[in-house]
């Protein structure tokens, strides 16, 4: 058999049994033929792309979801191929061992998989590896422009049944409702006062030139009357079209966000990335945030670093001009990056060169690391570690760093926020600012967006 197929067109989500039936059928008669069980990749064309936007991301059987500030968006269900991995540089072992994978099952090249890794190895959530990257068995995907397609990956034996993933229900969008969750209970970690107080050890700490950014987080604990309704949560956090919107689900539960901040996208030798670092309320001018002095050193030291770490894996570097940009209730200010991948590289070493950036793990690495595992009263798990989606063997695709997000397990929901912190700092503005961060993903919960 091929090695992909391109079968059809699939008009509306209810036809993809029937659609994905016939492949099944045609990849049993080569199976029997042979004797031994094959893998089938096939394609069919999408016909409604209005569809994919009330397909339901809550069933157990979805791997991951991504919805790109370009309006791309990537759904995968079930796990034809899954690759989980501990250590060092986990997300690339990952990667490595997957694409083995796919060669040795004789699949194409261009599959797309999708997934991410703690921020740290070792320090990730119960039920949540450091890094997992999962080729769905069922896959829709739909590109800006509302072409798109359907994905099927599955192994087929000749007298074996195939039991394949369904696309949970189109929703009416009249029937949809905001989350509008009941708060039970809230518990800070640290609590806010303490929190404040480590900042104020860090200044000082800044301000006597022994390190030059420091990023320090915090968490908060819901309780909530219910299990998290995460289709209408999701609808709640695409409502900021400038945002990455993700999911992604593992034993230890769901990893959902509405991030602001591109990590690295590979498209055929060109990589892009950005600079994130700065935060003002989004309804204040942005002239305050481009003129503030302690935005733009803390700002400065993200750029040179990441223009440095890219140099690693690219030649061509160059920084655009500053910008302020709106990300839900507050304004970044961001600076584009790129340059153009050297042919030994692919997404993943770009990645590995990046992250973390010192937009949330500080600079230099190794002393503000150092001060985030002496202060920071929980593991980050896979708060602002890399999240995204590329083509088997990273020739193409995009990771984003995994902020403004939660760690959802039934009725009880984990909230991440961090600020940078440099000479200058503020310990009450940066209290403030995190409370700002935090109500993204409140809001999104009250079924606000």
């Amino acid at each position: 058999m091929d090695r992909s197929l391109v079968v059809g067109r699939v008009e509306s989500p209810s036809q993809v049994a029937a659609w994905a039936d016939t492949v099944v059928d045609a990849a049993r008669s080569a199976a029997a033929r042979r004797g031994e069980a094959v893998w089938v990749a096939a394609r069919a064309a999408l016909g409604d792309p209005a569809a994919v936007d009330a397909l339901s991301v809550a069933s157990p059987a979805l791997a991951w979801a991504f919805r790109e500030p370009d309006g791309r968006v990537t759904l995968g269900w079930g796990e034809a191929l899954a690759v989980r991995a501990e250590g060092e540089r986990a997300l690339e072992a990952a990667a490595s061992r997957l694409e083995g994978l796919v060669t040795a099952a004789n699949l194409p090249p261009d599959l797309w998989v999708g997934g991410g890794a703690a921020f740290q190895a070792g320090h990730s959530w119960r039920g949540f590896p450091d890094a997992s990257l999962v080729v769905p068995a069922l896959a829709v995907r739909r590109e800006p422009d509302g072409s798109g397609w359907w994905q099927l990956v599955v192994r087929v034996a000749p007298s074996e049944p195939v039991r394949l993933p369904a696309p949970g229900p189109c929703v009416p969008r009249a029937a949809q409702s905001a989350p509008g969750a009941t708060l039970l209970t809230t518990r800070f970690v640290p609590r806010p006062e303490r929190w404040r107080d480590q900042v104020g050890v860090v200044v000082r700490a800044l301000d006597r030139g022994r390190v030059g950014k420091v990023v320090l987080a915090r968490a908060v604990d819901l309780g909530l009357a219910a299990p998290v309704d995460l289709d209408a949560l999701w609808r709640a956090l695409t409502h900021d079209a400038a945002a990455s919107v993700f999911l992604v689900r593992q034993a230890g539960g769901v990893f959902l966000g509405a991030t602001p901040e591109l990590l690295a996208r590979v498209e055929g030798r060109r990589v892009l990335t950005q600079a994130v670092a700065g935060t003002e309320r989004a309804d204040a001018d942005p002239g305050v945030l481009l003129g503030r002095t302690k935005d733009r050193r803390e700002h400065r030291v993200v750029v040179e670093a990441i223009a440095r770490r890219l140099g690693r894996v690219a030649d061509g570097v160059v920084t655009d001009p500053i910008r302020a940009v709106r990300a839900g209730p507050v304004r970044h200010l961001v600076t584009p990056v790129s340059g153009w991948l050297r042919p030994e590289h692919g997404l993943y070493d770009v990645v590995g060169a990046l992250h973390p950036t010192p937009a949330v793990g500080g600079e230099p690495p190794g002393a503000a690391l150092a001060w985030q595992h002496r202060l920071e009263a929980t593991p980050r798990g896979w708060y602002a570690g890399p999240v995204g989606l590329a083509e088997v063997g990273g020739a193409s695709g995009a990771f984003y760093v995994g902020l403004r997000s939660a760690w959802v397990r039934g009725r009880r929901v984990r909230l991440f926020a961090g600020c940078g912190l440099v000479r200058g700092s503020n310990p009450d503005q940066e209290l403030a600012e995190s409370s700002q961060k935090l109500a993204v993903m409140v809001q999104a919960l009250a079924g606000g967006s």
